[in-house]
């Protein structure tokens, strides 16, 4: 699997489908064939087997997500880029307001 280099929680800030134009949610899948720009689809599409232009269905892939440990086992690389942007967003010593914006861990 692929590791993302952004995770926005903002929508619009990902990328659309190909095949249906929604907003991406992870796990997505990335054509290794097709791009750039890449060629991403969402699961429902994939499954249905997508194909446009030059994509073909049986083309290879990756799967896309940041659902993987990367300096601790008990945090995914999601909620470890949430806390550097909090630490961004407060700033660095702010951990009471740091805190508040991490919903998931303390």
């Amino acid at each position: 699997m692929e590791r993302l280099a952004s995770f926005s929680s903002d929508p619009f800030d990902k990328p659309p489908c190909r095949g249906c134009s929604s907003y991406l949610t992870e796990p997505y899948v990335k054509c290794a064939e097709c791009g750039p720009p890449p060629f991403l689809l969402c699961l429902q599409c994939f499954t249905r087997g997508f194909e446009y232009k030059k994509h073909q269905s049986d083309h290879t892939y990756e799967i896309m997500t940041s659902d993987f440990p990367v300096l601790d086992p008990n945090w995914t690389a999601q909620e470890e880029m949430a806390l550097l942007e909090a630490v961004m967003d407060c700033g660095f010593g702010n951990w009471q307001d740091v805190a508040n914006q991490m919903c998931t861990k303390s």
